[in-house]
């Protein structure tokens, strides 16, 4: 006997789609399929994601799956947009599944981590190795509201930590996080976003480098942050423009004596032109100005940087981008010398299976010296990252990375800093995780005094509410 199907049930495309609506199901049909066929993804479609209804499982919640999965016959699929994709991850509310509690017309989604971790050198100290037992709580929780053209969030997340024996490194952070992203029409787009936080340098970093015992507690600091994102244009159109402004600022509340003289501000102006050359390419010139200025210092200084790149993106496959250019860096004190380098940035993200994803980072920019001493440190790096999801409970991710570190100033020096990592998690519910880890950082320098090696494991539990 041989059965014949003349007509398939048809498939439904709902959300963030050019042309949503019912199409005919073939066999073999993928999810890039079906989006290409609805007229593709609208420019606030999040393209990560997708959300499934299967008609043989009508009162399921809407599973995510990738945008590189199956389509079934009869299936309604859900392109989430960026403002309503926490909204839509949520699930049906009421459900026992769901994610988010309800409050109103808004979701709040809370979480705490708690970790026990060892580390065997506390101070990243070379000679005086000290190791010790350290638990971490972190309580956090995240307020989301929106509509169809806005969105709206407001975030805490708090730190602890608890040391075993070296109980005067004990320390609590705490950080509050607001954003909103409006579309202000069909071509502009507007995020802003600001943050307050409270956090500290472990001792044996930054000032007291090989010497963790310069300071009776770590160094502690306030920092906000405010910022704004105009976006000009679509993914659809030949040229786009992006202006991005941000403030900062950072003031140490401790041992003022010593720490006054690394407090800063810092004001950035950077605008970004993008010109089209392909379905999903673009290049880009990216100008950025940075004034930063230490009130109790004399090592302001002005940061111009001009990167010419192109980025691309490809359905469900890979996305990046690349930029050299030069910068920039006058200094208000003629005696420190001016300086002018090659920089670059490449970011690159490949799904070689739609569960699992590869990423590298490589860039060479300036940062602000972590020490008195230091006028200027440049860094080079490069980050590898392979996240893999083994099963729908399993996940894994193996890190590493290597920074080269050029100090100028009273005692210039130069460090390699490798770092290698791996990280297991387990979900035994939707709301509860097991996650375990371990690190590995190594630093060697031309002064053997700040070389060092530790490692860390820890193993810890997030609940989910």
């Amino acid at each position: 006997i041989v059965v014949t199907i003349l007509r398939y049930r048809p498939y439904f495309i709902q959300g963030a789609v050019k042309k949503p609506g019912a199409y005919p199901f073939e066999p073999g049909l993928t999810m890039e399929k079906a989006v290409s066929v609805a007229g593709g993804f609208t420019e606030l479609a999040r393209k990560d994601k997708v959300f499934v209804a299967r008609e043989d499982r009508p009162r399921a919640v809407p599973q995510a799956i990738s945008v590189g999965g199956a389509v079934k016959a009869g299936d309604t699929i859900t392109i989430p947009a960026v403002f309503t994709c926490f909204v839509c991850e949520s699930g049906i509310p009421g459900q026992d599944d769901a994610y988010g509690m309800v409050i109103g017309s808004s979701i709040f989604y809370p979480d705490v981590e708690l970790r026990l971790a060892f580390d065997d050198n506390i101070f990243s100290d070379a000679d005086e190795v000290q190791s010790d037992s350290i638990v971490f709580l972190a309580p956090q929780g995240t307020l989301v509201t929106g509509t169809d053209n806005a969105f709206y969030s407001l975030s805490y997340g708090g730190f602890y930590g608890f040391y075993g024996d070296s109980s005067e490194d004990n320390f609590d952070d705490h950080k509050i996080n607001g954003q909103a992203k409006l579309l202000l029409n069909s071509k502009n787009q507007l995020d802003l976003h600001a943050q307050i936080m409270r956090g500290h340098d472990r001792r044996g970093t930054d000032l007291t480098e090989s010497q963790p015992n310069a300071l009776a507690a770590p160094p502690v600091w306030n920092f906000g942050q405010a910022d704004a994102l105009w976006r000009l244009g679509t993914s659809d159109s030949a040229g786009r423009i992006e202006l991005y402004t941000e403030y900062a600022t950072k003031r140490y509340q401790n041992f003022r004596n010593v720490l006054a003289q690394r407090d800063v501000d810092q004001l950035t102006v950077q605008p970004k032109v993008f010109y089209g050359i392909g379905s999903s390419t673009s290049v880009f010139l990216d100008a950025r100005r940075t004034t930063i200025d230490y009130p109790s210092a004399d090592i302001d200084s002005v940061e111009t940087e001009f990167l010419l790149g192109v980025t691309w993106s490809a359905l469900a496959k890979t996305e990046g981008s690349i930029g050299v250019g030069v910068l920039n860096k006058d200094f208000d004190q003629p005696d420190r010398g001016d300086r002018s380098f090659g920089t670059w940035q490449a970011s690159v993200t490949w799904l070689p299976r739609t569960y699992s994803e590869i990423k590298v980072l490589f860039s060479r920019k300036p940062k602000e010296p972590t020490r008195n001493t230091d006028t200027f440190q440049l860094n080079t790096g490069l980050d590898v990252s392979w996240t893999h999801e083994w099963t729908d409970r399993l996940e894994t991710v193996l890190s590493a990375g290597f920074v080269r570190v050029e100090r100028q100033g009273v005692a210039p020096r130069e460090d390699d800093v490798r770092t290698l990592g791996l990280n297991v998690d387990y979900k035994f519910r939707r709301w509860l995780h097991l996650n375990a880890g371990y690190t590995l950082r190594e630093r060697d320098s031309t002064d053997s005094t700040f070389a060092f090696d530790k490692q860390v494991v820890y193993l810890g539990l997030t609940v989910t509410p």
